[in-house]
């Protein structure tokens, strides 16, 4: 039942992050932001190696899909959404200002925070050998069960 629902979970829509460049129209596939060297807090849209989850994008939809909890409320009322959120990669690889940019449900909402709260530090990108913060859009999706949606 479990694997059921993590597998059923764990079809996400990770890292379908949306550009928030002045135009974004032609970069539309990932939100990419650092911080300026010469202006520390300040974030530009360049970026020469991009922050990344160690092991890979692949190894992160393994960590969503083996640590994602359906919360039993949302399971009970057969509640199935898609929460966006965002989050900063740090300079440290720690993960920053993370939010809930589109909700589905209070719980749902808050699992999808404790997933990114709880994430493994990840490698942070780089600007002239430098590393730099780097800000991500994820969505992750919350789909039941076949079983429990009939039931």
């Amino acid at each position: 039942m479990k694997k059921i629902l993590f597998t059923c979970v764990a079809i996400l829509s990770i890292l379908t992050a949306k550009s928030q460049t002045e135009d974004s129209a032609s970069n539309t596939s990932k939100l990419r932001s650092i911080e300026k060297a010469d202006t520390p807090g300040q974030l530009r849209y360049i970026v020469e190696k991009e922050a990344a989850y160690r092991g890979g994008t692949d190894n992160f939809f393994d960590y969503i899909k083996h640590n994602l909890k359906y919360p039993k409320g949302a399971l009970k009322n057969k509640i199935e959404g898609t929460v966006s959120v965002s989050f900063t990669v740090n300079t440290d690889g720690s993960l920053i200002n993370i939010k809930v940019t589109k909700e589905a449900s209070p719980e749902l909402d808050a699992e999808a925070i404790r997933l990114i709260e709880k994430s493994p530090r990840w490698t942070p990108g780089i600007q002239n050998g430098i590393p730099v913060k780097e800000k991500f859009n994820i969505d992750i999706d919350f789909k039941l069960p076949p079983e429990k949606v009939k039931s």
